[in-house]
């Protein structure tokens, strides 16, 4: 099975939500399966701009890659969930981080 590990990373930061996408590609290779992983750059400043973000997840087609058909998406991170495939799942790892941890935070 093709499998599209799709995520977003803030450029030069990475953390926790990044080792699990590797580890999660790491697994499903193991197993058996082709699995890559797609990280968009994600800029959640200004707020505005969230929204462009969103669209832009929703405007990407990754129903194939080099004419081969992808047979299954995992959405991981805000707002790369959002990206449209027929056969997606969910492992939402957290929403929008900043939107609840630094609510009303300067």
């Amino acid at each position: 099975m093709r499998i599209l590990i799709a995520t977003v990373q803030v450029p030069f930061i990475k953390g926790g939500a990044e080792s699990h996408a590797e580890g999660l590609r790491e697994a499903l290779c193991q197993a058996g399966h082709e699995a890559e992983i797609v990280a968009v750059p994600f800029k959640w400043y200004p707020p505005e701009r969230i929204l462009d973000q969103m669209l832009a997840c929703r405007l990407f087609d990754i129903s194939e890659a080099a004419g081969v058909p992808i047979d299954l998406m995992i959405g991981l991170k805000f707002p790369a969930y959002l990206i449209p495939h027929q056969n997606k799942v969910l492992w939402i790892l957290h929403q929008h981080r900043t939107a609840y941890d630094l609510w009303n935070h300067p």
